[in-house]
Protein backbone atom coordinates (compact mmCIF):
# COMPACT_ATOMS: atom_id res chain seq x y z
CA UNK A 1 0.00 0.00 0.00
CA UNK A 2 3.03 2.02 0.36
CA UNK A 3 3.32 2.49 -3.66
CA UNK A 4 -0.02 3.78 -3.59
CA UNK A 5 -0.34 6.47 -1.66
CA UNK A 6 3.05 7.62 -2.59
CA UNK A 7 1.25 7.77 -6.11
CA UNK A 8 -1.43 9.04 -4.72
CA UNK A 9 0.35 11.79 -3.40
CA UNK A 10 2.01 12.36 -6.71
CA UNK A 11 -1.61 12.90 -8.28
CA UNK A 12 -2.75 15.33 -5.76
CA UNK A 13 0.19 17.46 -6.14
CA UNK A 14 0.07 17.61 -10.09
CA UNK A 15 -3.96 18.20 -9.64
CA UNK A 16 -3.24 20.85 -7.03
CA UNK A 17 -0.60 22.80 -9.19
CA UNK A 18 -2.81 22.85 -12.42
CA UNK A 19 -6.12 23.82 -10.10
CA UNK A 20 -4.49 26.15 -7.51
CA UNK A 21 -5.99 23.84 -5.16
CA UNK A 22 -5.65 20.84 -4.14
CA UNK A 23 -9.49 20.39 -2.76
CA UNK A 24 -11.01 21.56 -6.03
CA UNK A 25 -12.78 18.92 -7.83
CA UNK A 26 -11.67 17.50 -11.13
CA UNK A 27 -13.63 18.57 -14.35
CA UNK A 28 -12.66 17.08 -17.68
CA UNK A 29 -10.13 19.74 -18.28
CA UNK A 30 -8.35 18.73 -15.09
CA UNK A 31 -8.14 15.27 -16.81
CA UNK A 32 -6.69 16.20 -19.80
CA UNK A 33 -4.42 18.57 -18.32
CA UNK A 34 -3.47 15.20 -15.90
CA UNK A 35 -3.07 13.20 -18.49
CA UNK A 36 -0.60 15.48 -20.57
CA UNK A 37 0.94 15.86 -17.05
CA UNK A 38 1.95 11.45 -17.13
CA UNK A 39 2.63 11.37 -20.45
CA UNK A 40 -0.68 9.92 -21.50
CA UNK A 41 -3.91 8.78 -20.15
CA UNK A 42 -3.54 7.07 -16.36
CA UNK A 43 -5.52 5.64 -13.89
CA UNK A 44 -8.41 8.03 -12.19
CA UNK A 45 -10.22 5.46 -10.01
CA UNK A 46 -11.04 1.75 -9.53
CA UNK A 47 -14.31 0.60 -8.14
CA UNK A 48 -15.25 -2.38 -7.34
CA UNK A 49 -18.94 -4.49 -7.54
CA UNK A 50 -19.66 -5.87 -5.19
CA UNK A 51 -17.16 -4.06 -2.90
CA UNK A 52 -18.60 -6.60 0.30
CA UNK A 53 -18.48 -10.47 -0.46
CA UNK A 54 -19.27 -13.36 2.36
CA UNK A 55 -16.57 -15.07 4.02
CA UNK A 56 -16.09 -18.90 2.53
CA UNK A 57 -18.49 -18.15 -0.52
CA UNK A 58 -15.70 -18.04 -2.92
CA UNK A 59 -17.59 -15.27 -4.24
CA UNK A 60 -16.35 -12.91 -6.93
CA UNK A 61 -16.16 -9.32 -7.78
CA UNK A 62 -16.04 -6.82 -10.83
CA UNK A 63 -13.51 -4.22 -10.70
CA UNK A 64 -14.25 -1.31 -13.00
CA UNK A 65 -10.76 0.99 -14.23
CA UNK A 66 -11.12 4.60 -15.20
CA UNK A 67 -9.11 6.28 -17.64
CA UNK A 68 -8.23 10.17 -17.11
CA UNK A 69 -8.40 10.35 -21.19
CA UNK A 70 -9.71 7.82 -23.97
CA UNK A 71 -6.98 4.98 -24.26
CA UNK A 72 -4.67 5.97 -27.44
CA UNK A 73 -4.06 3.77 -30.70
CA UNK A 74 -3.45 -0.04 -29.72
CA UNK A 75 -5.03 0.51 -26.37
CA UNK A 76 -3.21 0.95 -22.88
CA UNK A 77 -1.95 -1.35 -20.53
CA UNK A 78 -3.34 -1.24 -17.26
CA UNK A 79 -1.34 -3.04 -14.18
CA UNK A 80 -3.30 -4.72 -11.64
CA UNK A 81 -2.31 -5.58 -8.13
CA UNK A 82 -3.78 -7.20 -4.76
CA UNK A 83 -2.46 -6.30 -1.35
CA UNK A 84 -3.25 -9.86 -0.17
CA UNK A 85 -3.13 -12.50 -3.23
CA UNK A 86 -3.71 -15.15 -0.97
CA UNK A 87 -7.48 -13.88 0.29
CA UNK A 88 -8.00 -12.06 -3.44
CA UNK A 89 -6.61 -11.81 -6.72
CA UNK A 90 -7.15 -10.70 -10.64
CA UNK A 91 -5.71 -11.14 -13.85
CA UNK A 92 -1.91 -9.21 -14.25
CA UNK A 93 -3.29 -6.43 -15.99
CA UNK A 94 -6.00 -5.18 -18.71
CA UNK A 95 -5.81 -3.55 -21.91
CA UNK A 96 -8.19 -0.63 -22.34
CA UNK A 97 -9.11 -0.94 -25.67
CA UNK A 98 -8.41 2.23 -27.81
CA UNK A 99 -10.42 5.14 -27.62
CA UNK A 100 -12.27 3.72 -24.64
CA UNK A 101 -11.80 5.55 -21.03
CA UNK A 102 -12.73 2.20 -18.94
CA UNK A 103 -11.98 -0.91 -18.88
CA UNK A 104 -12.82 -4.34 -16.34
CA UNK A 105 -11.51 -7.31 -14.43
CA UNK A 106 -13.05 -9.97 -12.58
CA UNK A 107 -11.53 -11.00 -8.92
CA UNK A 108 -11.71 -14.20 -7.40
CA UNK A 109 -11.90 -14.87 -3.48
CA UNK A 110 -10.33 -18.02 -1.90
CA UNK A 111 -13.19 -19.66 0.20
CA UNK A 112 -10.88 -21.49 2.40
CA UNK A 113 -8.48 -18.72 3.44
CA UNK A 114 -7.80 -18.74 7.31
CA UNK A 115 -10.94 -20.32 7.70
CA UNK A 116 -10.73 -21.11 11.26
CA UNK A 117 -10.02 -17.65 12.23
CA UNK A 118 -13.17 -16.22 12.87
CA UNK A 119 -12.03 -13.32 11.51
CA UNK A 120 -13.16 -10.82 8.50
CA UNK A 121 -10.29 -9.32 5.78
CA UNK A 122 -9.98 -6.58 3.57
CA UNK A 123 -7.78 -6.02 0.39
CA UNK A 124 -7.45 -3.31 -1.80
CA UNK A 125 -6.78 -3.46 -5.18
CA UNK A 126 -4.57 -0.88 -7.65
CA UNK A 127 -5.05 -0.02 -11.39
CA UNK A 128 -1.67 1.60 -12.77
CA UNK A 129 -0.47 3.22 -16.13
CA UNK A 130 1.87 5.97 -16.95
CA UNK A 131 2.68 7.06 -13.58
CA UNK A 132 -0.53 7.30 -12.18
CA UNK A 133 -2.77 5.01 -9.67
CA UNK A 134 -5.97 4.68 -7.67
CA UNK A 135 -7.18 1.73 -5.37
CA UNK A 136 -10.31 0.17 -3.88
CA UNK A 137 -10.82 -2.15 -1.19
CA UNK A 138 -13.34 -5.84 -1.21
CA UNK A 139 -14.29 -6.52 1.92
CA UNK A 140 -14.55 -9.83 3.48
CA UNK A 141 -17.32 -11.06 6.04
CA UNK A 142 -16.06 -13.65 8.81
CA UNK A 143 -17.21 -17.17 8.04
CA UNK A 144 -18.59 -20.03 10.56
CA UNK A 145 -15.50 -22.10 11.72
CA UNK A 146 -15.76 -25.69 10.18
CA UNK A 147 -16.80 -28.57 12.13
CA UNK A 148 -15.19 -30.77 13.68
CA UNK A 149 -13.15 -33.92 12.06
CA UNK A 150 -12.83 -37.53 12.68
CA UNK A 151 -10.02 -38.99 15.72
CA UNK A 152 -8.58 -41.37 13.56
CA UNK A 153 -8.69 -43.26 16.36
CA UNK A 154 -11.03 -44.32 19.35
CA UNK A 155 -8.29 -44.30 22.41
CA UNK A 156 -5.71 -41.30 21.41
CA UNK A 157 -6.45 -38.34 23.09
CA UNK A 158 -4.84 -34.96 23.66
CA UNK A 159 -3.61 -31.62 21.53
CA UNK A 160 -3.13 -32.99 18.12
CA UNK A 161 -1.38 -30.74 15.16
CA UNK A 162 -3.97 -30.98 11.72
CA UNK A 163 -2.51 -33.08 9.33
CA UNK A 164 -0.92 -35.68 11.88
CA UNK A 165 -1.92 -38.41 13.39
CA UNK A 166 -4.62 -39.10 14.72
CA UNK A 167 -5.74 -35.70 12.91
CA UNK A 168 -4.73 -36.41 9.96
CA UNK A 169 -8.23 -35.48 8.07
CA UNK A 170 -7.50 -31.90 9.74
CA UNK A 171 -6.06 -28.80 7.73
CA UNK A 172 -2.49 -28.08 8.22
CA UNK A 173 -1.30 -25.49 10.55
CA UNK A 174 -4.75 -25.68 12.75
CA UNK A 175 -4.35 -27.23 16.47
CA UNK A 176 -6.97 -29.68 17.25
CA UNK A 177 -7.80 -30.94 20.67
CA UNK A 178 -9.13 -34.96 20.37
CA UNK A 179 -11.12 -37.02 22.85
CA UNK A 180 -12.22 -40.69 22.60
CA UNK A 181 -15.53 -41.96 21.64
CA UNK A 182 -15.55 -44.53 24.81
CA UNK A 183 -16.34 -47.19 22.15
CA UNK A 184 -13.52 -49.30 20.60
CA UNK A 185 -15.08 -49.76 17.61
CA UNK A 186 -16.23 -45.90 16.83
CA UNK A 187 -13.42 -43.56 16.28
CA UNK A 188 -13.39 -40.62 18.72
CA UNK A 189 -13.61 -36.57 16.92
CA UNK A 190 -11.36 -33.54 17.07
CA UNK A 191 -12.50 -29.88 17.47
CA UNK A 192 -10.86 -27.09 17.25
CA UNK A 193 -8.25 -25.39 18.81
CA UNK A 194 -6.34 -22.64 17.45
CA UNK A 195 -4.76 -21.46 15.14
CA UNK A 196 -1.02 -21.52 14.10
CA UNK A 197 -0.65 -18.99 11.69
CA UNK A 198 2.23 -17.14 12.94
CA UNK A 199 4.79 -19.87 13.31
CA UNK A 200 3.05 -23.49 12.37
CA UNK A 201 1.61 -26.18 14.55
CA UNK A 202 4.64 -28.20 16.16
CA UNK A 203 4.23 -31.80 17.36
CA UNK A 204 5.59 -33.39 21.15
CA UNK A 205 6.19 -36.97 21.85
CA UNK A 206 3.19 -38.38 22.56
CA UNK A 207 3.01 -40.02 26.14
CA UNK A 208 1.01 -43.29 26.30
CA UNK A 209 -1.77 -42.68 24.27
CA UNK A 210 -1.63 -38.82 25.19
CA UNK A 211 -0.73 -36.24 22.24
CA UNK A 212 1.17 -32.52 23.35
CA UNK A 213 1.45 -30.60 20.17
CA UNK A 214 1.31 -27.09 20.19
CA UNK A 215 1.77 -23.77 18.39
CA UNK A 216 5.41 -23.07 17.55
CA UNK A 217 6.41 -20.37 19.84
CA UNK A 218 9.58 -19.20 17.53
CA UNK A 219 10.29 -19.10 13.69
CA UNK A 220 10.57 -19.86 11.36
CA UNK A 221 7.57 -20.92 9.50
CA UNK A 222 8.04 -24.21 8.12
CA UNK A 223 6.88 -23.01 3.93
CA UNK A 224 6.86 -20.32 1.82
CA UNK A 225 5.75 -20.72 -2.34
CA UNK A 226 7.89 -18.44 -4.12
CA UNK A 227 6.28 -16.76 -6.56
CA UNK A 228 3.28 -17.12 -4.05
CA UNK A 229 1.31 -15.52 -6.76
CA UNK A 230 1.52 -16.48 -10.37
CA UNK A 231 0.04 -16.63 -14.08
CA UNK A 232 -1.16 -20.34 -14.36
CA UNK A 233 1.37 -23.22 -15.84
CA UNK A 234 4.24 -21.47 -14.11
CA UNK A 235 5.89 -23.59 -11.87
CA UNK A 236 6.77 -22.03 -8.33
CA UNK A 237 9.11 -23.31 -6.11
CA UNK A 238 8.07 -24.45 -2.67
CA UNK A 239 10.64 -23.80 0.17
CA UNK A 240 10.77 -24.86 3.39
CA UNK A 241 12.77 -23.84 6.39
CA UNK A 242 13.83 -26.36 9.59
CA UNK A 243 14.11 -24.44 12.85
CA UNK A 244 17.46 -26.53 13.37
CA UNK A 245 20.05 -28.19 11.43
CA UNK A 246 18.80 -31.13 9.74
CA UNK A 247 19.95 -34.85 11.62
CA UNK A 248 19.95 -37.84 9.95
CA UNK A 249 16.69 -38.83 8.01
CA UNK A 250 15.57 -35.99 8.62
CA UNK A 251 12.90 -34.90 5.47
CA UNK A 252 10.26 -32.31 3.78
CA UNK A 253 7.60 -32.62 2.14
CA UNK A 254 4.26 -30.61 0.35
CA UNK A 255 1.39 -31.65 -0.55
CA UNK A 256 -1.54 -29.86 -2.98
CA UNK A 257 -4.77 -29.38 -1.48
CA UNK A 258 -6.17 -28.18 -5.30
CA UNK A 259 -6.53 -30.62 -8.40
CA UNK A 260 -4.81 -28.42 -10.79
CA UNK A 261 -1.57 -28.68 -8.90
CA UNK A 262 1.07 -31.06 -7.62
CA UNK A 263 3.91 -30.72 -5.78
CA UNK A 264 7.08 -32.45 -6.96
CA UNK A 265 8.76 -34.60 -6.42
CA UNK A 266 6.01 -36.47 -4.96
CA UNK A 267 6.72 -38.12 -1.41
CA UNK A 268 9.18 -35.23 -0.36
CA UNK A 269 12.64 -35.29 -0.28
CA UNK A 270 15.32 -35.78 2.02
CA UNK A 271 17.33 -32.98 3.65
CA UNK A 272 21.57 -33.26 3.68
CA UNK A 273 22.41 -33.33 7.43
CA UNK A 274 23.58 -30.11 8.11
CA UNK A 275 20.78 -28.12 6.42
CA UNK A 276 18.34 -25.79 7.20
CA UNK A 277 16.22 -25.46 3.90
CA UNK A 278 15.27 -27.89 0.89
CA UNK A 279 12.60 -27.39 -1.71
CA UNK A 280 10.24 -28.86 -3.91
CA UNK A 281 8.45 -27.47 -7.21
CA UNK A 282 4.57 -26.99 -7.23
CA UNK A 283 3.44 -27.43 -11.54
CA UNK A 284 0.69 -26.04 -12.09
CA UNK A 285 -2.30 -26.47 -15.09
CA UNK A 286 -3.05 -23.64 -17.28
CA UNK A 287 -6.74 -22.60 -15.96
CA UNK A 288 -9.48 -20.20 -17.31
CA UNK A 289 -10.07 -18.13 -14.26
CA UNK A 290 -8.38 -17.02 -10.81
CA UNK A 291 -8.13 -19.67 -8.34
CA UNK A 292 -6.14 -20.81 -5.08
CA UNK A 293 -3.81 -23.47 -4.33
CA UNK A 294 -3.16 -24.58 -0.54
CA UNK A 295 0.61 -26.71 -0.21
CA UNK A 296 0.34 -28.15 3.10
CA UNK A 297 4.41 -28.18 4.19
CA UNK A 298 5.58 -30.79 7.02
CA UNK A 299 8.71 -30.51 7.63
CA UNK A 300 10.32 -33.75 10.09
CA UNK A 301 13.54 -33.67 11.49
CA UNK A 302 14.42 -36.91 13.80
CA UNK A 303 15.53 -35.88 17.28
CA UNK A 304 16.28 -38.39 20.55
CA UNK A 305 13.22 -39.59 21.85
CA UNK A 306 12.79 -39.27 25.82
CA UNK A 307 12.63 -43.04 25.89
CA UNK A 308 16.04 -43.70 23.88
CA UNK A 309 15.53 -44.17 20.01
CA UNK A 310 14.27 -41.30 17.62
CA UNK A 311 11.36 -39.33 17.58
CA UNK A 312 10.25 -38.21 14.30
CA UNK A 313 9.60 -34.03 15.07
CA UNK A 314 7.41 -32.35 12.51
CA UNK A 315 6.41 -28.74 12.28
CA UNK A 316 3.44 -28.02 10.10
CA UNK A 317 1.81 -24.92 7.97
CA UNK A 318 -0.13 -24.28 5.31
CA UNK A 319 1.19 -21.65 2.48
CA UNK A 320 -1.10 -20.48 -0.73
CA UNK A 321 -0.43 -19.58 -4.12
CA UNK A 322 -2.79 -17.81 -6.05
CA UNK A 323 -3.01 -18.74 -10.15
CA UNK A 324 -4.81 -16.47 -12.84
CA UNK A 325 -5.32 -17.01 -16.32
CA UNK A 326 -2.96 -16.41 -19.37
CA UNK A 327 -4.39 -14.35 -22.19
CA UNK A 328 -6.43 -15.68 -23.74
CA UNK A 329 -8.04 -17.69 -21.09
CA UNK A 330 -8.51 -21.12 -22.04
CA UNK A 331 -12.13 -22.69 -21.82
CA UNK A 332 -10.92 -25.76 -19.73
CA UNK A 333 -8.31 -26.85 -17.60
CA UNK A 334 -4.97 -27.76 -18.97
CA UNK A 335 -2.37 -29.75 -17.44
CA UNK A 336 1.42 -29.10 -18.07
CA UNK A 337 4.66 -30.75 -17.61
CA UNK A 338 5.25 -31.77 -13.82
CA UNK A 339 7.58 -34.88 -13.58
CA UNK A 340 9.87 -37.30 -15.64
CA UNK A 341 10.80 -39.94 -13.72
CA UNK A 342 13.18 -42.81 -15.39
CA UNK A 343 12.70 -46.26 -13.76
CA UNK A 344 15.63 -47.46 -14.25
CA UNK A 345 18.22 -50.24 -12.46
CA UNK A 346 21.64 -49.08 -11.60
CA UNK A 347 23.64 -50.44 -13.23
CA UNK A 348 21.96 -51.15 -16.31
CA UNK A 349 22.54 -53.77 -18.90
CA UNK A 350 22.68 -53.17 -22.25
CA UNK A 351 20.28 -54.13 -24.84
CA UNK A 352 17.36 -54.06 -21.72
CA UNK A 353 14.43 -52.14 -21.68
CA UNK A 354 12.64 -49.96 -18.71
CA UNK A 355 9.84 -47.87 -17.59
CA UNK A 356 9.91 -43.97 -17.79
CA UNK A 357 6.82 -41.87 -15.84
CA UNK A 358 5.40 -38.71 -17.05
CA UNK A 359 3.72 -36.76 -14.52
CA UNK A 360 1.27 -34.28 -15.48
CA UNK A 361 0.70 -31.37 -13.12
CA UNK A 362 -2.89 -32.32 -12.48
CA UNK A 363 -5.84 -34.79 -13.34
CA UNK A 364 -6.72 -34.37 -17.11
CA UNK A 365 -10.48 -34.11 -17.18
CA UNK A 366 -10.54 -34.33 -20.67
CA UNK A 367 -7.33 -36.08 -21.65
CA UNK A 368 -3.95 -34.31 -22.39
CA UNK A 369 -1.98 -32.96 -23.28
CA UNK A 370 0.63 -34.40 -25.72
CA UNK A 371 4.05 -34.11 -24.36
CA UNK A 372 7.33 -34.74 -27.07
CA UNK A 373 9.91 -36.58 -25.90
CA UNK A 374 13.45 -36.85 -26.88
CA UNK A 375 17.12 -38.49 -26.42
CA UNK A 376 19.99 -36.74 -26.67
CA UNK A 377 21.58 -39.90 -27.98
CA UNK A 378 18.97 -42.46 -29.92
CA UNK A 379 21.79 -44.47 -30.74
CA UNK A 380 22.12 -45.59 -26.78
CA UNK A 381 18.57 -45.06 -25.44
CA UNK A 382 15.37 -44.38 -27.61
CA UNK A 383 12.41 -43.08 -26.30
CA UNK A 384 8.91 -42.27 -28.01
CA UNK A 385 8.60 -39.09 -29.70
CA UNK A 386 5.48 -38.16 -27.21
CA UNK A 387 2.92 -39.40 -25.07
CA UNK A 388 -0.40 -37.63 -24.15
CA UNK A 389 -1.45 -37.81 -20.79
CA UNK A 390 -5.33 -40.29 -20.25
CA UNK A 391 -8.25 -38.57 -19.39
CA UNK A 392 -8.90 -38.71 -15.47
CA UNK A 393 -5.07 -38.98 -15.15
CA UNK A 394 -1.78 -37.44 -14.16
CA UNK A 395 0.71 -39.86 -15.00
CA UNK A 396 1.65 -42.27 -17.88
CA UNK A 397 4.04 -45.01 -18.26
CA UNK A 398 6.58 -45.01 -21.43
CA UNK A 399 8.97 -47.46 -22.36
CA UNK A 400 12.96 -46.72 -22.69
CA UNK A 401 14.69 -48.63 -24.90
CA UNK A 402 18.48 -49.30 -24.26
CA UNK A 403 20.70 -50.52 -26.92
CA UNK A 404 23.60 -52.80 -26.61
CA UNK A 405 26.81 -50.94 -26.48
CA UNK A 406 29.65 -51.81 -28.74
CA UNK A 407 32.70 -50.12 -27.20
CA UNK A 408 33.49 -49.74 -23.46
CA UNK A 409 35.51 -46.99 -21.88
CA UNK A 410 38.48 -49.07 -20.09
CA UNK A 411 39.55 -47.89 -16.14
CA UNK A 412 38.02 -47.80 -13.15
CA UNK A 413 34.03 -48.00 -12.80
CA UNK A 414 32.58 -45.15 -14.97
CA UNK A 415 29.17 -43.95 -16.04
CA UNK A 416 28.27 -42.78 -19.26
CA UNK A 417 25.94 -40.02 -18.31
CA UNK A 418 22.70 -39.58 -21.55
CA UNK A 419 20.10 -37.06 -21.05
CA UNK A 420 16.48 -37.49 -21.77
CA UNK A 421 14.78 -34.45 -22.07
CA UNK A 422 11.28 -33.11 -22.40
CA UNK A 423 8.98 -30.36 -23.93
CA UNK A 424 6.31 -28.15 -22.06
CA UNK A 425 3.77 -27.82 -23.84
CA UNK A 426 2.91 -24.21 -24.19
CA UNK A 427 6.69 -23.59 -24.19
CA UNK A 428 7.21 -22.71 -27.53
CA UNK A 429 8.69 -25.01 -30.33
CA UNK A 430 12.42 -26.16 -29.83
CA UNK A 431 12.56 -25.20 -25.81
CA UNK A 432 13.45 -28.74 -24.45
CA UNK A 433 13.70 -28.81 -20.69
CA UNK A 434 15.99 -30.70 -19.00
CA UNK A 435 15.27 -33.63 -16.23
CA UNK A 436 17.00 -32.17 -13.72
CA UNK A 437 14.15 -29.22 -14.18
CA UNK A 438 11.65 -31.30 -12.91
CA UNK A 439 13.30 -33.84 -10.76
CA UNK A 440 17.08 -34.30 -12.20
CA UNK A 441 15.96 -37.86 -14.22
CA UNK A 442 19.05 -39.26 -15.56
CA UNK A 443 19.82 -42.40 -17.86
CA UNK A 444 22.82 -44.01 -16.35
CA UNK A 445 24.80 -46.26 -18.67
CA UNK A 446 27.83 -48.49 -16.40
CA UNK A 447 30.36 -50.70 -18.13
CA UNK A 448 30.93 -54.08 -17.13
CA UNK A 449 34.00 -54.69 -14.99
CA UNK A 450 33.82 -58.36 -14.89
CA UNK A 451 33.92 -58.68 -18.24
CA UNK A 452 36.64 -56.31 -19.00
CA UNK A 453 38.97 -58.45 -17.21
CA UNK A 454 38.12 -61.79 -19.47
CA UNK A 455 40.44 -60.24 -21.67
CA UNK A 456 43.28 -61.91 -22.09
CA UNK A 457 45.31 -58.82 -22.51
CA UNK A 458 44.11 -56.92 -19.38
CA UNK A 459 43.57 -59.86 -17.06
CA UNK A 460 46.91 -58.53 -15.09
CA UNK A 461 45.62 -54.96 -14.44
CA UNK A 462 44.79 -54.21 -10.75
CA UNK A 463 41.77 -53.51 -9.01
CA UNK A 464 42.82 -49.63 -8.60
CA UNK A 465 41.63 -46.66 -10.58
CA UNK A 466 45.65 -45.79 -12.23
CA UNK A 467 45.83 -48.27 -15.27
CA UNK A 468 49.13 -49.56 -16.26
CA UNK A 469 50.20 -51.14 -19.73
CA UNK A 470 50.24 -54.30 -20.49
CA UNK A 471 53.14 -56.38 -19.90
CA UNK A 472 51.85 -60.03 -21.28
CA UNK A 473 53.07 -61.71 -23.86
CA UNK A 474 51.57 -60.24 -27.61
CA UNK A 475 48.94 -62.66 -29.03
CA UNK A 476 47.79 -62.20 -32.57
CA UNK A 477 44.32 -60.93 -33.55
CA UNK A 478 43.71 -63.99 -35.24
CA UNK A 479 44.07 -66.14 -32.60
CA UNK A 480 41.37 -64.29 -30.36
CA UNK A 481 37.61 -65.42 -30.73
CA UNK A 482 35.07 -62.67 -32.25
CA UNK A 483 33.86 -61.66 -28.77
CA UNK A 484 37.18 -60.85 -27.50
CA UNK A 485 37.88 -59.11 -30.97
CA UNK A 486 35.13 -56.59 -30.34
CA UNK A 487 36.31 -56.13 -26.97
CA UNK A 488 40.04 -54.96 -28.34
CA UNK A 489 40.85 -50.88 -27.70
CA UNK A 490 40.05 -48.08 -29.78
CA UNK A 491 43.56 -46.43 -28.99
CA UNK A 492 42.32 -42.80 -30.07
CA UNK A 493 39.65 -42.91 -27.86
CA UNK A 494 41.32 -44.41 -24.96
CA UNK A 495 44.34 -42.72 -25.22
CA UNK A 496 41.77 -39.43 -24.25
CA UNK A 497 41.56 -41.01 -21.00
CA UNK A 498 44.15 -39.46 -18.34
CA UNK A 499 44.99 -42.69 -16.48
CA UNK A 500 46.01 -44.11 -19.61
CA UNK A 501 48.09 -41.25 -21.77
CA UNK A 502 51.23 -42.61 -21.30
CA UNK A 503 50.63 -46.03 -22.86
CA UNK A 504 52.67 -46.68 -26.34
CA UNK A 505 50.45 -47.92 -29.31
CA UNK A 506 50.83 -51.37 -29.81
CA UNK A 507 50.47 -52.76 -32.80
CA UNK A 508 49.03 -56.26 -31.13
CA UNK A 509 46.25 -54.71 -29.93
CA UNK A 510 44.20 -53.51 -33.65
CA UNK A 511 43.09 -55.96 -35.70
CA UNK A 512 45.56 -57.61 -38.02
Amino acid sequence: MKASRNSGIGLLFVAGALLGSCGAPKTDDTLASLSQAFGGPTVSSVTLSPSTIAGGSGGGSTGTVSLTAAAPSGGLVVTLTSSNTSLAATVPSITVPAGATSGTFAIGTNARYRRYSGLSFSVSFTGSANGGSASATLSVSAQPRPGNISNDTSDRFGTVCGGSFPASQGEAGILYNCSTSGNPSVNGTCTFQAECFQFGCQSAQSSNFKFSDACAGSGPFPLAISPNYAVSGAHPTATFSLAQAATAGSGVGGQSNNFIATVFPTGGVSVPVGATSASQTVATSIIPSVDFVGVSGKVLIAVPGSGGGTFDSQRIGLAWLALAPPTPAPSRVIPTLGQFVLDNPVPLKGGTSFNAEVWASGVSPAGGPTITLMSSNAAVASIPPSVTIPVNSNVVDVTVQHRQLEHHQYGHPERLRRDLHVQRPGDGAGRLLHPDDVRGARLQLRHDRRRLRQHPQLRHLPRSAAMHPPHQPRVPAAHLSAAERRLRHDWRRLRQYSPMRHLSRRPDMHQQ
